[in-house]
């Protein structure tokens, strides 16, 4: 997992909780990445289609909000399950200022979350490509809708 988070890296690397990210914090971003960018694009094409005729500018909003709750939603739960994780290991003992370091927000939790958003755009548009077929946008965001 460590190339698909290639931003975590390195500012991790002398962090008392790094492992934190090998043990849980990779999965849990793909995978909350993905959700949030199925979700969106299930809202998109399903439920926000039904009521207003979209277009590819509806279709890349859509993106950005998904892309900015991916980042949010792992920024804030990265930074709860890094405490935890401080505290469950007794890492606060080696490191007596880890836990305010980290309520206080690191580089490496901005470099994760941010790594997570640009996976959030890239399943957007893999999911897009896959579950438009099937509704009245199907062109979106290549062409112009057309009601069925």
């Amino acid at each position: 997992m460590n190339f698909i988070y290639f931003l975590v890296n390195g500012p991790s690397q002398n962090e008392v909780y790094g492992s934190w990210y090998m043990d849980e914090g990779y999965v849990l971003g793909l995978v909350l990445s993905i959700i949030i960018a199925v979700l969106a694009v299930v809202l998109f094409y399903y439920v926000w289609s039904k009521f207003k005729p979209v277009t590819a500018l509806h279709w890349f909003i859509t993106m950005g909000v998904a892309a900015v709750a991916t980042f949010c939603v792992n920024f804030f739960i990265a930074k709860g399950r890094i405490v935890n994780y401080i505290s469950f290991n007794a890492l606060d003992q080696a490191d007596p200022t880890a836990i305010q370091r980290v309520a206080a927000g690191t580089l490496d939790m901005w470099m994760y979350s941010l790594n997570s958003l640009i996976l959030a755009v890239i399943f957007y548009f893999i999911f897009s490509v896959i579950l438009k077929r099937w509704s009245n946008s199907y062109n979106i965001p290549f062409g112009v809708s057309r009601k069925k």
